[in-house]
């Protein structure tokens, strides 16, 4: 029960241990013990850290041992210290299009300089292609490409025609998780693999922006195979509709799924149960300044998941640039203050986003950009997106801080939107809406309105 106190009893024992493992052990051998019995014995002088107890072995006992990891960190033993050395400086050359490790026939050479980005580090490596039968498709009949011959080994390469730079599987999977989980940034945990493969502060091979565009494509492909879009064989991917990879809220009301029969028919006093609450508002710490362009930096899934989609909206927006909101009522200044400030130089000045109230969930197409502050233009494009996507036959209960004045001539503003699917239905109903103020923002509205 007191497990510092013991250790500090014990610490010398534990440096012991740690000075042993960094030196060559306790039992030095005089010759390579992973040696077959037909080659001549030489002295062990390199190690494998990465490997759980891994003996002292042969610089070809080395090579050979690690076909099937050659991104392993190896130490050489100089006669005093052990020192780093990469299995490519010890002759490794990483065959693709053979699973089982064989030579190939006709191999091709790879860039001499190929760089790796693994979870324990910046690799460089040697490699070569395969050009023999091993890399023909029993499907297609066709060769496999060296891209796709990098990711059938689990090595997702940076460019399609001539990749030079690749990241393993592992680490995307490893900097996705730490991402969500310990709101690690990609450049905290690159810089990080670079301490890992040298901290003496030696230069090394820049791939930051590579390994930022393949961890942006690796996300988007894991949300299409979690969407269901890689078992669907008669859809391509452009096929995708609004919205659906998104992940919807399972606790929201939906019928047919998780509501009973003739929930409609409800009584008075517990209908409340079925109603739709939204929350809706938006958050002007999003910026995107202007620096790119669509052309050069597309959206991978416009309009897919939960963002709006984007030409749409932005033709909305041109058409509608010309209408200035005024609050008549609130004293949060949500509005005149943000509509006159902090856009210059930007394409985006913040997000405006519609949830569950309930459950804290993004809506699909429940997320859209704002140019100039909070305007209804915005605001008016991403509800009608939200609600396409849910069962009109639901009351629906809309929580937004200025809603007071945002509601106001709401139907009038939805007959201009560019036409929606369901659009006309959203005006039919419109009149089983509820609207209401949070409770954090209610003391900075006029007394008529609390």
């Amino acid at each position: 029960d007191r497990p510092m106190k013991v250790f500090l009893e014990n610490r010398e024992g534990y440096l012991a241990i740690q000075m042993i493992l960094k030196g060559r052990g306790d039992n030095v051998p005089d010759h390579c013990t992973l040696c077959p019995p037909d080659r001549e014995a030489t002295e062990p002088t390199f190690r494998c850290i990465d490997c759980t107890n891994a003996p002292l072995m042969c610089q070809d006992c080395c090579v050979e041992n690690h076909w099937l990891n050659p991104l392993h960190h190896i130490e050489h033993w100089t006669g005093r210290y052990f020192e780093k050395i990469s299995l490519r400086r010890l002759g490794l050359v990483i065959q693709l299009g053979h699973q089982d490790g064989s030579k190939c026939s006709q191999p091709v050479s790879g860039p001499s300089k190929f760089v790796i980005v693994h979870n324990n580090g910046i690799h460089r490596v040697r490699m070569s292609y395969c050009s023999c039968e091993a890399s023909i498709s029993s499907q297609t009949g066709s060769m496999h490409h060296k891209w796709e011959q990098l990711m059938r080994n689990r090595l997702f390469p940076a460019t399609h025609t001539r990749p030079s730079t690749a990241c393993t599987f592992q680490m995307l999977n490893w900097f996705h998780v730490l991402t969500l989980s310990g709101k690690v940034t990609a450049y905290d945990f690159y810089k990080g693999l670079e301490r890992t493969t040298d901290n003496t502060g030696a230069k090394l091979p820049n791939r930051y922006p590579s390994m930022l565009r393949v961890s942006r494509q690796w996300r988007h492909l894991r949300m299409l195979r979690r969407g269901g879009r890689g078992n669907n064989g008669e859809r391509t991917i452009d096929e995708t509709h609004s919205g659906e990879l998104a992940v919807e809220c399972i606790a929201c009301p939906r019928p047919g799924i998780n509501l009973p029969i003739n929930w409609e028919n409800a009584p008075d006093n517990i209908k409340f149960i079925y109603m739709m609450f939204l929350a809706i508002d938006a958050c002007f710490r999003l910026k995107r300044k202007r620096i790119s362009s669509w052309d050069r930096d597309p959206s991978l899934q416009d309009g897919w998941a939960y963002f709006v989609e984007n030409k749409p909206f932005l033709r909305w927006i041109e058409s509608m640039k010309g209408q200035k909101e005024i609050s008549t009522c609130t004293g949060l200044a949500a509005l005149d203050h943000a509509n006159t400030k902090f856009h210059e130089g930007y394409d985006e000045t913040g997000k405006v986003a519609g949830l569950c109230a309930r459950h804290e969930i993004l809506m699909k197409n429940g997320m859209g950009a704002t140019q100039v502050g909070e305007r209804y233009v915005n605001v008016d494009f991403v509800v009608a997106s939200i609600l396409q996507h849910l069962s009109l036959l639901l009351m629906f209960l809309i929580s937004y801080d200025i809603v007071c004045q945002w509601s106001k001539r709401l139907p009038q503003r939805l007959k201009k939107l560019p036409p929606f699917p369901r659009l006309h239905l959203i005006l039919k109903v419109i009149k089983h809406f509820k609207f209401v103020i949070p409770k954090l923002h209610i003391l900075g509205h006029l007394i008529g309105c609390q």
